[in-house]
């Protein structure tokens, strides 16, 4: 399975973010479950 990603994008679509999202509850998993506890903008 091929999972499309967006990174180009400053400001993506919401239709392809909700077709990635989509994909990967296909695939068996959430964004929530691959990112570390905490705040993502604190890099």
């Amino acid at each position: 399975m091929t999972v499309e990603l967006i990174l180009a994008k400053e400001e993506p679509d919401p239709t392809d973010v909700e077709r990635v999202a989509a994909q990967l509850e296909a695939a068996g998993w959430t964004l929530a479950d691959e990112l570390p506890p905490g705040d993502p903008d604190s890099e």
